[in-house]
């Protein structure tokens, strides 16, 4: 039985192009293997049954499939999996400066999570009555069922992984007809006063611009608990 079973993850496995290795880490972890699990290339995908991996589709109320369901909005792909939550990139990009006066943050240097990069990016634009065009519109996108204050500007870490994902990321969006991952992307990491990080996508190169260029891309993520 355990061999039948064997089979069919491995079937399951090519059928999402997923590797073998990725999908049995997720039933060593999480699945009983005992005579009621079930492993069909015909179940959906969902939350109570598999953990997400990059290429899912998030939707508003936060589950995901490989399949895109017509009946749910679509708030962003998955991108990859951290403890029990999941980086999910929205559907909308946008060129913008990382800020046109230069905001200086000195908290953001190494910071790994974007989330709390863009807060701080926020509390310096507050307190200095100044700009910061990239965190502040992804801090307040609102489309596709996204909420204001739910995205944030990626760090340099989670751009990379970005990048490691794209082709799978690029895939799903292609299926909703929109635009895909290409070029330099703003991080949420400055490198001094005068220049920030630009993440370029197509293989994870890093470069530093004036914060007041206006060539770089923008694209707002979510982090969703599980």
């Amino acid at each position: 039985m355990k061999e039948e079973k064997l089979k069919q993850v491995l079937h399951y496995a090519q059928s999402l192009g997923l590797t073998p290795e990725e999908v049995l880490k997720y039933f060593d972890a999480h699945i009983k293997a005992d005579e009621t699990s079930v492993f069909s290339q015909n179940s959906n995908v969902e939350n109570k049954t598999l953990l997400p991996c990059s290429g899912m589709f998030c939707y508003e109320d936060n589950s995901f499939s490989f399949e895109l369901r017509n009946d749910k909005t679509v708030k962003g792909i998955v991108v990859y999996v951290e403890g029990t939550r999941f980086l999910a990139v929205c559907l909308e990009e946008k060129r913008l400066p990382w800020s046109t006066v230069a905001l200086k943050v000195e908290l953001n240097h190494k910071e790994l999570d974007g989330a709390k990069a863009t807060r701080n990016i926020l509390a310096a634009v507050k307190d200095s009555h100044s700009k910061a065009e990239a965190a502040e519109w992804c801090y307040t996108f609102a489309q596709n069922g996204v909420k204001s204050g739910e995205a944030f500007l990626p760090s340099t870490y989670e751009l990379i992984k970005l990048s490691d994902n794209k082709e799978r990321v690029n895939n799903a969006l292609k299926k909703l007809n929109l635009v895909g991952l290409s070029g330099w992307y703003w991080s949420a990491n400055e490198k001094d006063e005068d220049m920030a990080i630009l993440v370029r996508l197509s293989d994870a190169r890093e470069s530093v611009f004036s914060k007041r260029h206006i060539g770089g891309f923008v694209r707002p993520v979510v982090w969703v608990n599980l």
